[in-house]
């Protein structure tokens, strides 16, 4: 079973992530700083790291746009049911 391990900030709103987005791209601050000032997770007591998970444990469109993510680096912003997240894939594990 493939696993990912990834962290994320999760956003209230579209418009605070596409701000936030160019921000974590341009490298004016690192996405561990982001997650402490601005996702509303409770995982950000852990610097967003939600540790390894494998596929149809999560909301969907939240896994969905989790795989769909690129390694080592900051996502698009994307919306589940929780709200907007941006994501880093730290890995993608294939057996």
């Amino acid at each position: 079973m493939p696993l990912i391990h990834a962290s994320h900030i999760l956003l209230p709103s579209r418009k605070i992530a596409a701000r936030l987005y160019p921000r974590l791209v341009a490298q004016e601050l690192s996405f561990t700083e982001a997650v402490t000032r601005y996702s509303i997770c409770v995982s950000k007591s852990h610097e967003g790291d939600l540790g390894f998970m494998a596929p149809g444990l999560l909301e969907r469109d939240f896994e969905r746009g989790l795989w769909n993510a690129p390694v080592a680096c900051p996502s698009e912003p994307f919306q589940s049911s929780l709200g907007w997240h941006i994501v880093w894939v730290h890995q993608k594990v294939w057996p």
